[in-house]
């Protein structure tokens, strides 16, 4: 019944969101070809709707076509150059394949194409924390704030990054350089309740 209101609505409509909800709907039924299809009609006419693509490379890993999920990411970036989800969805992806150091060099090029864009920045950063890499972890975070200086969710993951004698210190910055911002509250909440 919903496969046949979705099918009227695009019809209908045919608007991104209602693309979007037909394909989501045969993915959770797991009905993973149908869902592509879907997608390659979506996409025809829905060409700069991120969702659409980021939608389909995570079916194509699903069904462990890594490949194709790749060609999906990077037409994805073409497409949308200014879409962060794209970006972090295509820097996972080759993280996930054991490829971080592509990864790297994907969110390297993000971050010069989107230069006050927080996220890539987070991701550049958690990406060489969990690759182990303290220093240079520490040195992107460096290059974050003064690139995003206003950047909550920056501030807080920097306060998390510190040894713990030095994360007093740095709330105090935080604090000062985003005032009232919701991540740096919690971050600073974090830590009087530890």
């Amino acid at each position: 019944r919903a496969r046949i209101l979705l099918s009227k609505a695009r019809e209908r409509a045919g608007t991104e969101r209602v693309w979007m909800k037909s394909i989501v709907l045969e993915r959770n039924l797991g009905d993973l070809g149908a869902a592509l299809k879907l997608l390659g009609q979506a996409l025809r006419v829905h060409g700069r709707f991120w969702k659409l693509h980021l939608i389909k490379a995570q079916i194509e890993e699903r069904l462990e076509r890594f490949d194709a999920a790749r060609e999906s990411l990077a037409r994805a970036v073409k497409m949308c150059p200014d879409c962060v989800p794209v970006w972090s969805g295509a820097a996972a992806l080759e993280e996930k394949q054991g490829q971080g150091s592509k990864a790297r060099s994907i969110l390297e090029v993000a971050r010069l194409k989107n230069t006050q864009a927080p996220m890539l920045w987070l991701e550049a950063v958690r990406l060489e924390r969990r690759a182990g890499n303290r220093k240079a972890a520490m040195t992107l975070m460096a290059k974050a704030l003064q690139q995003c200086r206003s950047a909550g969710v920056l501030w807080a993951e920097a306060i998390a990054m510190e040894p713990r004698a030095q994360q007093k210190t740095k709330s105090s910055d935080a604090l000062k350089a985003c005032d009232n911002d919701p991540y740096v509250i919690m971050a600073v909440s974090r830590l009087f309740w530890r």
